[in-house]
């Protein structure tokens, strides 16, 4: 990868570092709503759940994503769909959502009316690095690289022991 990278142009490095960038943050993403959604799944599906993959949270390793294919296509093809319109309009990693102004200026359809907070005070200036994106973006990415080896702990663990997640540890889900 290193004889690669060496071998191309600099344009070319710094496409290649974009797209390396791009494909991390999308990634570290999709981690951190699968690490919070594989134990949720496994808590909260009721019996449904429990018939089809005996508790477990669909995965490949229990041979169980395939049955919920039609239910993937549903939530991942319009995320899939923004993604492709958004691809070359806004900065890496930017899809232009946030409502609550954490990034910058509060946009119009804001989910808090700022103007009518009394002063100049908003729920905002509480927040650590609100306002700061390379705060923002860093504490983005350290925790997505967490969250993806959690989830791939989750999966493992699962695979090997064959018993849901929540069921292994009930310590960490209040059981």
């Amino acid at each position: 990868r290193d004889a690669k990278m060496l071998s191309m142009a600099p344009e070319e490095q710094q496409q290649a570092l974009k797209w390396m960038r791009e494909s991390e943050i999308k990634h570290a993403r999709l981690a951190m709503l699968a690490a919070a959604g594989w134990p949720l799944a496994e808590l909260y599906s009721g019996e449904g759940l429990h018939d089809v993959t005996n508790g477990r949270a669909p995965s490949l390793f229990n041979g169980q994503l395939l049955e919920f294919f039609p239910a993937l296509v549903l939530v991942f093809g319009p995320i899939a769909y923004l993604e492709f319109q958004n691809k070359d309009k806004l900065p890496e990693g930017d899809y232009g959502f946030d409502p609550l102004g954490i990034a910058g200026e509060q946009r119009p359809y804001g989910a808090f009316p700022f103007d009518s907070f009394l002063g100049n005070t908003t729920p905002l200036d509480g927040v650590r690095y609100a306002k700061d994106m390379d705060a923002l973006k860093l504490a983005e990415i350290k925790n997505g690289r967490l969250a993806m080896m959690a989830i791939t702990g989750m999966a493992v663990q699962e695979f090997v022991w064959g018993s849901p997640v929540v069921q292994q540890t009930p310590f960490f889900f209040g059981r």
